[in-house]
């Protein structure tokens, strides 16, 4: 039986600005706030022999991102300014994964956030992913995205590039769950599983 004293670190929020007051984007993160404050805080969980574990909305529920103008075309849907599906809602927006700027936006707020709180865990949520278009954008259909794939390489791409700072990657499990949001994905199960790399803790709602 393994214990995981793992404590959650919420950087991001539901709104247009993160609570994490990110330099590298300053329009994306919190206008108030202190970086050193976090670092404090990381600091005292450690002391009190919990992990710190960096927690931040990237690919999906990306509002934070999307919301922007400046940012808005990383959408997978930038003429739209809610969510396509049952939510319509401003936060439950996807990033566009053909468009390698939105790979460099999120990892740099990765980094910035790694190296202020030092985390060997971070957790990308992933989560509901399916409560907006994840395959419709132009960059997307020109090489035939589907949106399994879309799941994956998403996951993929901020696994491999935690992987290489040394942290290991957490997310939600109901994208690979046919008995819950897999359902909207054109495989999931054991099948879609199979795809990810086997380091990567995946937090069950179940």
């Amino acid at each position: 039986l393994l214990r995981m004293n793992a404590y959650p670190m919420e950087l991001g929020t539901y709104g247009s600005r993160t609570a994490f007051p990110y330099k590298s984007h300053p329009i994306i993160g919190a206008e108030k706030g202190d970086k050193a404050e976090w670092a404090a805080f990381a600091d005292s969980l450690r002391a009190c022999g919990l992990t710190p574990m960096a927690s931040q909305m990237l690919w999906s529920r990306a509002g934070f991102v999307a919301n922007h103008p400046e940012y808005k075309h990383l959408a997978v849907r930038p003429d739209l300014d809610v969510s396509t599906g049952g939510s319509k809602a401003t936060h439950d927006r996807n990033l566009c994964v053909s468009n390698p700027e939105t790979e460099k936006v999120l990892h740099e707020l990765v980094a910035e956030a790694l190296d202020t709180v030092k985390s060997p865990l971070f957790h990308i949520h992933h989560d509901e992913v399916n409560y907006d278009d994840m395959n419709t954008n132009p960059l997307d259909k020109a090489r035939n995205l589907t949106r399994a794939q879309y799941v994956v390489e998403t996951a993929l791409k901020t696994h491999d590039f935690l992987a290489k700072r040394g942290v290991q990657m957490c997310m939600w499990a109901d994208m690979f769950d046919p008995e819950q949001n897999g359902k909207a994905l054109e495989e999931s199960g054991p099948e879609l599983l199979a795809k990810l790399p086997k380091d990567i803790i995946l937090f069950d709602w179940k």
